[in-house]
């Protein structure tokens, strides 16, 4: 069946193999994009381009997205960035009401987009994670000398933004007021040394949290070097990290797409969870050349 599928905020490389396989596949591709040197704005595979308002504006964004949806027939949308991604999960009684598409309801979103939450969803049911302290909840003095190096994170943040490596309470002591006000509510977490592999784990999940596809990627290269995103994929099996990130969403009752980023520790070969991105990753096109139609799965499943 021939749908018209709208992907929001298609500035990334992910939009691209998601747009070619949605057009292989008959339906008609929609992209909103920001800026017109976005990925998004340049595929052949998209019958409507439209540079738009950022989502971040929602007092325009919200009344086009509307609009644009009831006069094209939008019939589902699929959002390629965090930013949409939490967009569509906040608003899904009043959006679903106009067009189709699968998110979790808010409080489970954060559940897992918010890396503090996440890590204490880790602890409380004894996820493999790095040791984290809740900074809204944990007085510095307390912090053991043993915890560092450590990492300061901001609850919401990507792409390594505001995200510093401190030696000591004192550094700690010195950065952490400025690092809040700059980004909002920050964590304490264990520095994970360099050395060990690096992964991704997409899954897709029904409203029952049944596991309906799933893939796995070791990230041979990435940017900075350091750690980061990446440059360089190579598509693996593992199945034991497949079954561990799904008990996570069945936990926090999760549902639609999830990517997992996990780091192997050196010092003890654990690969522990670090984040969920609750959108299809930038590498994505790695995992659809494996054979894994993640676009078409999503759009099958927001049809029902």
């Amino acid at each position: 069946m021939k749908n018209k599928v709208l992907l929001l905020d298609g500035g990334g490389t992910q939009t691209l193999p998601i747009a070619k396989s949605l057009y292989k596949k008959g339906h008609e591709v929609h992209i909103f994009f920001e800026h017109k040197l976005n990925y998004g704005s340049v595929t052949r595979y998209a019958y409507k381009k439209i540079q738009t308002y950022s989502v971040k504006n929602e007092a325009e964004y919200m009344p086009y997205l509307k609009d644009y949806i009831a006069k094209n027939e939008i019939d589902v949308l699929i959002p390629m960035s965090d930013p949409t991604a939490e967009f569509l999960s906040k608003h899904k009684e009043s959006l679903t009401a106009l067009v189709r598409y699968v998110a979790p309801d808010y409080e489970t979103f954060m559940k897992g987009y918010d890396k503090n939450l996440l890590m204490n969803v880790c602890r409380e049911h004894g996820f493999p994670h790095p040791r984290t302290f809740d900074m809204q909840t944990t007085e510095i003095s307390s912090i053991p000398d043993s915890m560092f190096p450590a990492i300061l994170k901001p609850n919401l943040t990507t792409g390594g933004r505001g995200m510093k490596i401190l030696n000591s309470r004192e550094e700690l002591e010195l950065v952490y007021e400025n690092n809040v006000a700059e980004y909002g509510q920050c964590h304490l977490q264990e520095y994970v040394a360099p050395g060990g592999q690096q992964l991704k784990v997409e899954l897709f999940v029904d409203e029952k949290q049944n596991l309906i596809a799933s893939s796995v990627m070791h990230k041979i290269r990435f940017y900075p070097v350091s750690g980061g995103s990446s440059c360089f994929n190579v598509t693996i099996s593992d199945d034991s990290l497949v079954k561990i990130c799904h008990e996570v969403l069945v936990k926090i009752s999760w549902v639609g797409f999830a990517d997992f980023d996990l780091i192997e520790d050196p010092k003890d070969g654990i690969k522990k969870i670090m984040e969920i991105n609750p959108r299809v990753p930038a590498c994505l096109k790695s995992a659809v050349d494996s054979g894994i139609d993640y676009g078409n799965l999503i759009v099958d499943a927001s049809m029902g």
